[in-house]
């Protein structure tokens, strides 16, 4: 713990004020972090979904950007499960597991 709360310190770069105000690092203080393995990616969303976005960051005190990272990686492994699904279904209809409650009774 100590050690990842030095490191994060080592990291620190300057942030807004408003970024400060809502961004925490372990030790407790109040201040922006960037990891160095992480880029920035810039997208353009419509002003009404800016607006719910940032209304539901404050609801859940988390910042705009966890949330966008958390969903991003949400909606890939969803994307990758199905297309997954997708290229192994027909060896799954060859064995006779046509529908999810077929594989679930295999697997009980």
């Amino acid at each position: 713990m100590v050690l990842s709360v030095l490191l994060i310190q080592a990291m620190k770069i300057g942030c807004s004020d408003a970024e400060r105000s809502r961004i925490h690092d372990l030790s407790g203080e109040r201040d922006c972090v960037t990891l160095s393995y992480m880029s920035t990616l810039t997208i353009r969303v419509p002003d009404a979904l800016k607006r719910e976005l940032e209304h539901f960051s404050k609801q859940r005190g988390q910042t705009s950007g966890d949330i966008v990272r958390e969903s991003l990686k949400r909606y890939l492994a969803v994307e990758r499960f199905q297309a997954l699904r997708g290229k192994t279904l027909p060896f799954a209809e060859a064995q006779g597991f046509l529908t999810d409650e077929d594989v679930f009774k295999a697997l009980s």
